[in-house]
């Protein structure tokens, strides 16, 4: 691979190095050295580690036939082995009710456009078991967005939580409120664009309808966005969801490396350096980017890279990233500590501490549902319990806070600076 000069470099755990290989896909996953740590808490480590990242299936799957699966204790695969037939199952359940959600809503002219783990689950990945997908995401056109709501939840699907926290989710978020079915623990999202109306990231998705295509999935024919559109969204997905955890982190990079190896000699990369610059998402495309190209030697056009850095750009600040907030599970304050919309100063984190230490009834009723009184002063307890848990993480380690407040500022800066770009590209349209 012809990795750039520039790109950050991360001293990986062994745990990680196997995970991050297992991860790739086909021809490179079956050349990748598998490390293997003579520590006896080794493999303990590695399967909690690929559940955090949710990325079970393609471990298993590498092991399985390997020469490698002989070091793994027989209960440590066997746990492998029942997590990958589970996932296995509820993925043909997930394929029938895609496909039933898919002809209710076709039948009342409702235009269809899969997104994330059903759009890729068979592209990219050789067995059902490979890829967790909690949820089914899919994406209606605005006008569309309440029918289709109506016509999931007449499949037994109810929506999730109190009716304040559900109209605030229709008002700002990407999706309207995450329909439910608790019998068969699954859920369905409705969205109507790929990120919150709120967010600085938020574009014009007009043309991402305009070059969707169709596309088979699991029997049914739907849309799909553009290879541009798909890795903008995987990108973009990856860099919000990291302001708050690094859960799952792995998997998102699995999606976002083997669809660029699978989709790549397709891409109109003249177009996709366009549509991310113009909407401002630089900085949240870079930084996934980055991450991919860093962890997993993927191979992206030198000049693609070079015409996306964004002018913040620390290779310093991109290692601390990918080093606390998509490898390791202890992260001590990936929780967006500074509202976007909010200058980044010592008075804005203060005050944002303190409101996590004593929140509102409102943000107690967004965060965990509507509570009775009494029910909402053990929440106000427990939650100071975890508060100050954390804080006394800091006290023992005053560097480690401060290299993730550093980051914290870094991220909120990439999309500050989007927010502008972005208003700048809406008033030239």
């Amino acid at each position: 691979m012809n990795q750039r000069e520039d790109a950050a470099e991360v001293k990986l755990r062994p745990e990680e190095q196997l995970l991050i290989n297992c991860s790739l896909q086909g021809e490179l996953a079956d050349q990748a050295r598998v490390p293997i740590d003579g520590d006896p808490t080794f493999w303990a480590r590695v399967i909690e580690l690929a559940h955090w990242h949710r990325i079970t299936g393609p471990l298993f799957h590498r092991l399985r036939n390997s020469a490698e699966a002989e070091s793994v204790p027989d209960g440590e695969i066997d746990h492998l082995k029942g997590h990958f037939t589970h996932t296995a199952v509820r993925t043909l359940y997930i394929r029938s009710e895609f496909g039933r959600a898919v002809s209710a809503l076709q039948a009342e002219g409702i235009d269809v456009m899969a997104l994330k783990g059903v759009a890729l689950l068979d592209q990219l990945y050789a067995e059902p078991g490979m890829r967790e997908m909690s949820d089914i995401d899919i994406l209606v056109r605005s006008e569309s967005a309440d029918r289709a709501q109506e016509i999931i939840q007449g499949l037994g699907y109810e929506p999730v939580g109190s009716e304040s926290v559900q109209e605030q989710t229709r008002q700002v978020h990407r999706h309207l409120p995450k329909l439910h079915n608790h019998d068969r623990e699954l859920s369905f999202e409705v969205h109507t664009h790929f990120v919150a109306s709120d967010s600085p990231l938020y574009f014009d998705i007009d043309t991402v309808w305009r070059r969707a295509r169709h596309r088979e999935i699991f029997g049914s024919q739907v849309l799909v966005p553009s290879p541009e559109h798909m890795l903008l969204h995987l990108c973009v997905h990856f860099f919000l969801d990291r302001r708050f955890t690094s859960s799952a982190s792995l998997r998102q990079l699995a999606d976002i490396v083997r669809y660029v190896e699978v989709e790549g000699d397709s891409f109109d990369w003249d177009f996709f350096v366009q549509e991310v610059r113009e909407n401002g998402l630089s900085g949240a495309v870079f930084t996934a980017l980055s991450s991919a190209e860093s962890l997993a030697d993927l191979d992206l056009p030198p000049d693609v890279m070079t015409a996306l850095e964004p002018a913040g750009y620390s290779r310093r600040l991109q290692e601390l990233f990918i080093t606390q907030r998509v490898l390791r599970p202890d992260t001590l304050t990936a929780t967006e500590l500074v509202p976007h919309n909010s200058a980044y100063t010592l008075v804005a984190v203060v005050k944002s501490v303190l409101r996590r230490i004593a929140p509102t009834g409102q943000y107690l009723e967004n965060r965990y549902g509507h509570e009775s009184a009494g029910a909402r002063r053990m929440t106000r307890l427990k939650r100071l319990g975890e508060v100050l848990q954390r804080t006394s993480s800091y006290l023992f380690n005053p560097r480690r806070l401060w290299q993730e407040v550093q980051v914290d500022k870094w991220l909120h800066s990439l999309s500050t600076d989007a927010a502008i770009i972005g208003r700048n590209a809406g008033e030239r349209r």
